[in-house]
């Protein structure tokens, strides 16, 4: 069976070019060698527009999808998530991290999960093809073949009386429409209606004022209008790129203040992480937004991270992106123009040790 198309596929592209038709816009002094290898990373599948090769794990691991199609993790020893099991696939085309759980969807439209099960996590639904995977708090979800969301773990209509911990709707799925570039968290899910472009989400998310010691509740759910090529949620926030290539940020993070480094937990929700950086030389054509921070990739291949900053996750390393993750909680990972996997930031729990030889 043919591999899923790319999740951003509606950009023009170029017949052919898995980059989305941005090698024009490299930078005005790229070389030979820049262009040789970006032409290796889209043999690996990681350029700037196609399925995540790697993800940061909020419980302070990281997971990647080396050249071979093979899922490999490290970080946390004690967390679930990090092992990855001895009959994982190994014509994997994309990888997404949860809280304490993975997944990883193959070439052929399966999805495998592993690591914390507690609510049904990682039971991924059988005799669905699928095309897309998200890994949230407590729950997945998913694109099938035929465009629909699919979703499981906590927050299905049976546990909406169980221990609100974890059991917010965000498995309840609309059942009208089509879908694509599905985005979960802790609490709420969303993805992009096929036929209008429009932000669709339930879950958590409604109060703008953030009062609950958890914060899921801080406007996730408050979406701009508009059309939209691909969205990402944050903790408290979320952030997406329209059809006209404008980024926008909604939610908590649109003020600074107060966020100094080692300031009290409840004060990092308001660190700028949905003020998106003007001072860009091309558009962002990749967003991700993390707990209290995010990223972006430009199309000349420029990262940028901004908010939270106490534990160096938005110290981005020099050179040049394609793929960036910022989802683990105080630590983020990327893929540059080397196919060099590099993380940074976290809690010193080896997270940020990318096994020596990977991704080839």
């Amino acid at each position: 069976m043919a591999p899923p198309p790319p999740m951003y596929d509606r950009r023009s592209r170029d017949a052919g070019a898995s980059d989305g038709g941005l090698r024009g816009n490299m930078p005005s002094a790229a070389s030979q060698n820049l262009e040789e290898r970006v032409e290796q990373l889209m043999e690996w599948g990681a350029g700037l527009l196609d399925p995540e090769k790697i993800c940061a794990g909020f419980a302070g691991y990281s997971c990647g999808i080396d050249r071979r199609g093979s899922p490999m993790c490290w970080g946390h020893a004690d967390i679930g998530a990090s092992h990855v099991p001895n009959d994982a696939p190994t014509n994997a085309v994309q990888i997404s991290c949860g809280n304490e759980h993975a997944c990883v969807l193959t070439d052929d439209g399966e999805i495998v999960c592993w690591g914390s099960n507690i609510v049904g996590q990682t039971d991924v639904p059988i005799e669905l093809y699928y095309k897309e995977v998200a890994a949230g708090g407590g729950h997945t979800c998913a694109i099938t073949g035929d465009d629909d969301v699919v979703c499981w773990g906590a927050g299905e209509p049976d546990d909406m009386n169980g221990d609100e911990k974890w059991h917010f709707g965000q498995s309840i799925v609309p059942r009208d429409g089509k879908y694509r570039g599905v985005t979960v968290n802790q609490a709420t899910s969303c993805a992009i209606a096929i036929d209008s472009g429009r932000i669709a989400c339930w879950g958590s998310g409604a109060d703008l004022d953030c009062d609950t010691p958890r914060n899921y509740d801080c406007g996730q759910l408050s979406v701009p209008e508009g059309a939209f090529d691909q969205i990402s949620l944050g903790l408290g926030h979320g952030c997406g790129i329209r059809e006209n290539g404008s980024t926008v940020c909604w939610g908590r993070g649109l003020t600074e203040e107060p966020c100094e480094p080692g300031a009290a937990f409840e004060a990092r929700y308001d660190c700028g992480q949905s003020i998106v950086p003007t001072d860009v030389d091309a558009p962002f054509v990749r967003v991700r937004a993390g707990t209290v921070h995010t990223c972006g990739v430009t199309s000349d291949y420029e990262l940028r991270c901004w908010g939270w900053n106490g534990s160096g996750q938005t110290n981005v390393p020099a050179g040049l992106f394609s793929q960036v993750s910022s989802s683990g909680d105080i630590h983020t990972c990327g893929i540059n123009v080397s196919s060099a996997v590099q993380c940074w930031g976290g809690r010193g729990v080896g997270e940020t040790a990318v096994p020596s030889g990977f991704p080839d």
